[in-house]
């Protein structure tokens, strides 16, 4: 259990860390690495799963493709943004650091989630794909802020 002393105790090691060490600046390809497989699943498993089913009306398959296009940029966006930050605290802290250790395992936790459910919810019909997937991604941002 993290509890408020933790926190305290944790966010005076990381500003004694950082102002020995500085922050790590990541590369480009390890930040984006994680949204940009999260982006293109949101936006392929869908698009097949249109292609491949035969009753599809064209208009309904861009739809569906562009919702999960714009899902699937506005996740790629907050995974990276996430990632950025993760990666920019010194190594020896993330790996010592109960706090930081628990928001990434809890990131990787509702992401993952995240994507099975979605699998699940590709399968409906265009109209209602579309809704269940504003309200699955709403519903996961609530929980998880």
């Amino acid at each position: 259990m993290i509890t408020h002393y933790d926190i305290k105790m944790e966010m005076q090691k990381l500003k004694e860390v950082l102002s020995v060490e500085g922050v790590n600046i990541p590369s480009l390809l390890q930040v984006i690495k994680p949204g940009t497989y999260v982006f293109l699943w949101v936006l392929l498993w869908p698009t097949f799963l249109r292609l491949v089913s035969v009753k599809s009306d064209v208009r309904d398959v861009g739809f569906d493709i562009c919702a999960s296009g714009m899902m699937g940029f506005l996740l790629f966006v907050a995974i990276t943004n996430g990632m950025m930050l993760y990666l920019a605290i010194p190594d020896s802290f993330r790996k010592d650091s109960k706090i930081i250790n628990f928001m990434y395992s809890k990131s990787k936790t509702y992401i993952l989630l995240f994507l099975i459910v979605f699998s699940m919810v590709s399968f409906m019909h265009s109209i209602l794909y579309v809704f269940a997937l504003m309200i699955t991604f709403i519903l996961f941002f609530l929980v998880y802020t």
